[in-house]
């Protein structure tokens, strides 16, 4: 019989496979086993991390002390005061020698919102298996959160309450994906809940399900084949020009830092351009027009999108050949 450290380093050499590989189909035929399997070992390995972190934790005396000795009391205040301005930590690398990558696109899903019918995220994976895509990602705003600003108006468009009927929620939709990797990032309404409480609802529903994989607070860098891909949810809201946005986000960046694509949350519209040599898309929403909108006169895009993409190499260097974008609408 298999020791718990045998189980243990098993579950993590199956992560490892699938995380590499992108899909549960391909790490099981590697590693020799069933998909049933590798999926039980990649949640077991989740697991595992999650308790390793979980004993990791510093005893928050040691850490207050710590805190005193590196900190004046004027700085300590200035810490409680601020708030901590957290994106992406670094670059998640995926599929790294494909000349052709075809991704399911989704974003603000507004997980325990009224007007969030959860019904089209699951029509979206029926289109996403058809087509058989190479990953899903998710553009922020996984959930509805809850603000202490709109605590009344807000409490009645919920049909989840609070962090842990929200977390248990998405992680009962997400979980009907099956296929390939989710990576996501969160987005403000995401972040309300850390702000607020300290308690990030993105990160521990990916904890909880094995093909997610979360990318970064707000904004995330992915590399596809040496392509640098963006993924951003963003604070601004609407304009009266739909590419207005994009374009400003475009803009602001440096010419040696741009990447070569950009997909964007937020502001509950579709639109695909080109600009300053950057594909940029910003996604539909999966929720429909809330009361709030309305009475900012905006109206929500609902839907989503699949996204293909040529890689080729020019001068030493990776790009995008051809890129392709199919919008699906949905008319609520």
């Amino acid at each position: 019989m298999a020791t718990r450290a045998q189980s243990k380093e098993y579950a993590a050499r199956c992560l490892e496979a699938y995380k590499r590989l992108g899909t549960y189909k391909l790490a099981a035929k590697e590693i020799g086993i069933k998909v049933e399997t590798i999926r039980r070992a990649c949640r077991q390995a989740k697991q595992d991390l999650s308790g390793e972190n979980k004993e990791a934790i510093v005893p928050e005396d040691k850490i207050m002390q710590e805190l005193r000795e590196r900190f004046t009391q004027k700085e300590l205040a200035a810490l409680i005061r601020g708030k901590k301005n957290e994106v992406y930590s670094g670059v998640v690398n995926i599929f790294p020698e494909v000349d052709r990558v075809k991704f399911g696109l989704i974003s603000d899903t507004h997980i325990g919102s009224k007007y969030a019918d959860q019904n089209l995220t699951y029509e979206a994976f029926d289109e996403f298996e058809r087509q058989e895509v190479d990953a899903i990602l998710h553009i922020g705003d996984v959930c509805e959160g809850m603000s202490t600003a709109r605590v009344v108006s807000q409490t009645q468009e919920l049909t989840h309450f609070g962090f842990e009927a929200q977390k248990e929620y998405a992680i009962e939709v997400f979980s009907r994906w099956k296929h390939t990797s989710i990576y996501t990032i969160s987005g403000n309404h995401d972040d309300w809940f850390k702000s607020q409480n300290g308690a990030d609802i993105v990160k521990a529903i990916c904890a909880e399900v094995p093909c997610m994989e979360f990318v970064g607070h707000g904004e995330g860098r992915i590399s596809v084949s040496g392509l640098d891909v963006s993924l951003f949810h963003g604070l601004d809201g609407s304009s009266y020009a739909i590419s207005y946005s994009l374009q400003k986000k475009i803009e602001s960046m440096v010419g040696g830092k741009k990447p070569d694509i950009i997909f964007r949350g937020h502001v509950h519209k579709y639109l695909a351009m080109f600009d300053r040599h950057v594909h940029a898309v910003s996604v539909p929403s999966i929720q429909s027009t809330t009361p709030w909108m309305s009475q900012k006169k905006l109206v929500a895009h609902c839907g989503y999108m699949v996204a293909e993409i040529g890689i080729n190499e020019r001068k030493g260097k990776r790009g995008v050949k051809s890129f392709k974008t199919e919008y699906f609408p949905a008319y609520v």
